[in-house]
């Protein structure tokens, strides 16, 4: 953990404290100016919101407004680009291609086309995990190419070496200034005991000075001229005779552009802009030594979202971003340490800048996620899948009640065969390719089994007596006791043939007892309350049902009715002799 004593203040790095600050500002203004809700009619506010959002790397609130002005002749070809970077790190990928192939056409010779489809990523088997090595507000600055550290520390300066993914021996610096919140980075210079730094001085912009000390003792600092007043000069780097530094003065391409210029050892000549292909619309800050190649921090290019790190060649005509998971959605301010699989990076995450190590480690394991559906689009629930390589035994997955379900498969296999069966629907079976589901959702289509109604039973009547139900308890022991001794009725109320109108009967249940044909009779006559009990002497049967009409087409019609509530129900047709 890094320990120095040091003043706590915003994490915002302090140069770009009063740039971030003041669009704000503007931000508020125009939406003061424009009603506070500013509507179409109104396009030059629109544009003047899309644009500072987009300066202060809020994509969602910049692609608000800027779809509601980008078809205007007031945009010009550096909106789309904005427009296409907010859309691709809002997920709006194919969108996103489209607008840049509008900005590519008006700008084909601009470095930001090989960025844009830049895809230098970790394998899919390779998994990070980063830790927080220290706890400050804020922390940046630079390197030399011999590992030395420059660092601004919660407004402390402090140098180091870097080892073990932490900076040791590190000895804090003490400016001779006035203020040293107005501190910004600061470098080693060619001489001994020599450095040059930003200062925010009198003028309320920040300056680079350069400073000497011999004996403990420091000399005056001296302002280092770079070009006129009124604009700010920050985040100095010394190497090899060069001073680079950021600067938002006139005549660059953006916000902080970077500079070079000759030092010859009291003054700074030829100063010249790194171009287009190095600097953006937006900041260009941090300049450093990283594996021993010039690099910074941008947030104006397609990285990961915000600020990001990258390499510049040697001719200073290309760059080419360091690696993914080392630049991320958060902003990567400075590579401080990189090892064969890990690097300590500044990042900043929460409003805070700190160290953090970032690991990589393989991981040849791949977590699915899908669902089932049927050829509606319905998700089903409870579906019971098999996802295996087509040699080997596999896992079992269910869908849960919501209908989706995840599986952990090896990457290292791209065809696997999945297999998913559910009662009512078709057996499905077909091969899955891990390369081409990318990160989509597997869908597993089911296919629903429409239900084959059955074809009723018939029975072929004899002679039966209708009885009208009685309380079983009146029954006596003996069990061949007439049914008429059992009704309280006269025995011509009792009894009628079934086929003397020639009338089909639906059965609901048999019993060969009186007793068990009244419990049935007592339990359907709730919702057939036309419900009768039949008694075939011959056979001994007594059957609970209802009358269902003289024709086939009618008793069919009764008997689905039935059905609905009892699936085991049959026809008892008339006898024909």
């Amino acid at each position: 953990m890094l320990s120095v004593g040091m003043v706590t203040t915003k994490a915002q790095l302090p140069e770009l404290n009063e740039q971030q600050s003041s669009i704000v500002k503007e931000i508020e203004e125009v939406k003061a100016l424009s009603g506070n809700k500013p509507d179409k009619t109104q396009m030059g506010f629109l544009l003047n919101l899309a644009r500072n959002y987009y300066l202060l790397d809020q994509y969602q609130e910049a692609e608000k407004y800027y779809l509601q002005v980008i078809d205007q002749d007031i945009c010009g070809s550096l909106d789309y680009k904005a427009l296409a970077i907010c859309l691709r790190q809002n997920g709006k990928t194919q969108l996103a291609n489209d607008l840049f192939a509008t900005y590519r056409g008006d700008k084909p010779s601009d470095g930001i086309n090989e960025l844009w489809s830049h895809t230098d990523t970790l394998p899919n088997h390779m998994k990070w995990r980063e830790t927080r090595l220290t706890n400050y507000d804020f922390i940046y600055g630079s390197l030399t190419s011999e590992g030395t550290s420059h660092l601004n520390i919660d407004h402390g300066t402090a140098t180091g070496n870097i080892g073990c993914n932490s900076i040791v021996n590190m000895t804090a610096i003490n400016w001779p200034v006035e203020e040293f919140t107005h501190i910004g980075s600061f470098t080693a210079g060619p001489a001994p005991n020599s450095y040059f730094f930003s200062y925010k001085d009198e003028t309320g912009y920040y300056n680079i000075y350069y400073i000497t000390r011999k004996k403990d003792t420091w000399a005056k600092p001296k302002k280092v001229i770079l070009a006129e007043d009124g604009f700010n000069y920050a985040y100095p780097f010394y190497s090899n005779g060069f001073l680079f530094f950021s600067s938002d003065r006139t005549g660059g391409f953006g916000q902080f552009d970077l500079y070079r210029a000759q030092w010859t050892g009291k003054t700074a000549n030829g100063v010249m802009n790194l171009g287009q292909a190095i600097n953006s619309d937006k900041n260009e800050i941090l300049p450093s030594i990283i594996n021993g190649q010039l690099s910074y921090s941008s947030n104006g290019l397609p990285g990961q979202g915000g600020y990001d790190i990258y390499y510049i060649s040697s001719d200073l005509k290309t760059v080419t971003p360091l690696l993914v998971p080392y630049n991320s959605s958060s902003n990567d301010l400075l590579l401080v340490d990189s090892k064969e699989s890990s690097a300590a990076v500044i990042r900043e995450n929460k409003g805070r800048s700190n160290i953090y190590l970032v690991e990589t480690y393989a991981d040849y394991t791949r977590m699915i996620e899908g669902y089932a559906s049927d050829e509606n689009g319905q998700i089903i629930p409870e579906v019971r899948i098999l996802i295996s390589p087509k040699t080997n035994q596999g896992q079992y997955v269910t869908t849960s009640l919501e209908g989706t379900f995840t599986a952990l498969v090896i990457d290292t296999i791209d065809v696997w065969q999945v297999e998913a069966w559910k009662s009512g629907y078709v057996t499905k079976r077909f091969d899955l390719s891990l390369s081409t589901l990318g990160d989509n959702p597997l869908v597993v289509p089911m296919e629903y089994i429409e239900p084959v109604e059955p074809e009723p039973v018939f029975i072929v009547n004899s002679p039966s007596h209708n009885v009208i139900p009685a309380a079983p308890e009146i029954e006596t022991q003996d069990s061949t006791t007439p049914i008429d001794t059992l009704a309280a009725q006269p025995k011509d109320d009792i009894f009628n043939e079934v086929n003397s109108d020639g009338q089909y009967y639906i059965v609901y249940a048999s019993s060969r007892s009186y007793k068990g044909a009244y419990t049935f009779w007592e339990e359907w006559s709730a919702t057939f309350p036309e419900s009768e009990i039949l008694h075939n002497e011959k056979k001994g049967v007594y059957r609970v049902g209802t009358y269902a009409g003289k024709t086939k087409s009618e008793a069919m019609t009764a008997y689905r009715k039935a059905r609905n509530i009892k699936q085991d129900v049959w026809i008892l047709r008339p006898d024909q002799q």
